[in-house]
């Protein structure tokens, strides 16, 4: 789990390598390059859900990722935290009304 400041310790940075390379195989070249040099990002990041207003919901449901990059040419994936292990629980956002809308550019 990662720490207060969600930030993965070196055994849970392993954790994601072993499971991309689970899931991944010989699959794993960038999209971008070719090369299957790998990195993962030092913390979680979430994703931020709109409304349908088109504004912000900060406190709803959300989706926790890990950023994997390629040491190449640095295009980047999310690999969704729960699903590869880092974070316990559903891997889907409950959907729980949002807490607060934040209107764009208001």
């Amino acid at each position: 789990m990662p720490d207060e400041r969600g930030f993965l310790a070196q055994d849970e940075k392993r954790k994601v390598v072993e499971f991309l390379q689970s899931k991944w195989g010989d699959r794993a070249r960038c999209q971008g390059c070719g090369e299957s040099h790998w990195g993962v990002g030092d913390i979680v990041v979430s994703s931020v859900p709109m409304s349908g207003g088109g504004g912000l919901v900060i406190g709803g449901p959300t989706y926790p990722f890990v950023v994997v990059f390629c040491s190449n040419c640095g295009q980047a994936a999310f690999v969704n935290a729960i699903v590869c292990g880092v974070l316990a629980g559903d891997p889907t956002p409950a959907a729980n009304p949002p807490s607060k809308e934040v209107s764009g550019g208001q």
